[in-house]
């Protein structure tokens, strides 16, 4: 089962009959990868506990479908969820839990404040074009108290 059609079909062939999928739907990349991006991607999922951030610039690394979170507490005490990849030159800002108040990047040192914005680049002011407010880290979620 390599394809979307014999999944989708072998699906609804199990459903119908009342009985669980086929082994294949378990261990088939394909499969596998159809679930991440119809069922697990689109859905809401739990990446930290709201009591386990609790002072501004606490984080917690998490990889989510294959994309590297991180959830951080922001100095308003919201809790933010940002890609964790740099946007200069694609390495993780952060890694396991900690606290952070501005999140920098160890490669080139570009530093990220607590709301995803970047707050400093290095050697880049003189870079002509260069807007730091189009490098911020991306949002994927924010929840208020």
């Amino acid at each position: 089962m390599t394809d979307r059609r014999s999944y989708s079909e072998s699906i609804c062939n199990s459903l119908a009959k009342g009985r669980a999928l086929e082994a294949g739907c378990y261990r088939d990349p394909a499969a596998f990868e159809l679930d991440v991006e119809h069922v697990l991607r689109p859905g809401w999922h739990a990446v930290a506990r709201w009591d386990a951030l609790p002072e501004p610039g606490d984080y917690s690394a998490v990889d989510l479908c294959g994309e590297p979170l991180v959830v951080v507490r922001d100095e308003e005490r919201r809790l933010r969820v940002f890609s964790r990849v740099c946007r200069h030159r694609g390495h993780t800002v952060v890694e396991g839990s900690g606290s952070a108040p501005n999140p920098m990047c160890p490669y080139h040192l570009w530093i990220y404040g607590l709301d995803g914005r970047l707050k400093g680049a290095p050697l880049m002011k003189s870079k002509p074009g260069f807007d730091a407010g189009d490098c911020g880290l991306p949002v994927r979620l924010l929840m208020e108290a």
